[in-house]
């Protein structure tokens, strides 16, 4: 039997924290397509610990998010985060998410995750006009 694997997913357009903006989507832990997804994020990584290393201060005009996995006893949850530093390839920021079955964390709290552990991100450019990363936010929509 496959367990599942439990992604709260924020469909929002800028990192705004309302509890309406999450959903829960249940998958197979090996979903080939999600894992695929999660490649592709972690192909491009370099590219959003770059942005994010010149531009993390400049929360005016850009706002950098990852989605990760947090883990209590056993118990997953795949939550976004809103980063605002990179030191030694560890994200520094805090959850913008709120668990559903973890405990220990909350939304709000400081999180520090190393880049190898991020499954998804998106970089808002305001001053470009453009979102950028994402790569898994229309197939989890699809399984809402």
């Amino acid at each position: 039997m496959l367990g599942a694997l439990i992604v709260a997913f924020q469909a929002c357009k800028n990192a705004s924290k309302k509890e309406s903006d999450f959903a829960i989507v249940n998958l197979a832990k090996d979903d080939k397509t999600f894992l695929a997804l999660k490649d592709t994020a972690q192909k491009y990584i370099p590219e959003f610990a770059n942005s994010l290393k010149l531009h993390g201060s400049d929360t005016a005009n850009y706002t950098f998010i990852a989605k990760s996995d947090f883990e209590e006893n056993g118990t997953h949850e795949h939550m976004w985060s809103r980063l605002y530093t990179i030191d030694n390839d560890v994200l520094k920021g805090e959850l913008i998410d709120s668990a559903f079955n973890l405990k220990r964390i909350k939304l709000y709290d400081k999180v520090e995750i190393k880049l190898k552990e991020v499954e998804d991100w998106i970089i808002y450019d305001n001053v470009h006009k453009q979102k950028l990363g994402g790569y898994s936010e229309k197939y989890l929509e699809g399984k809402q």
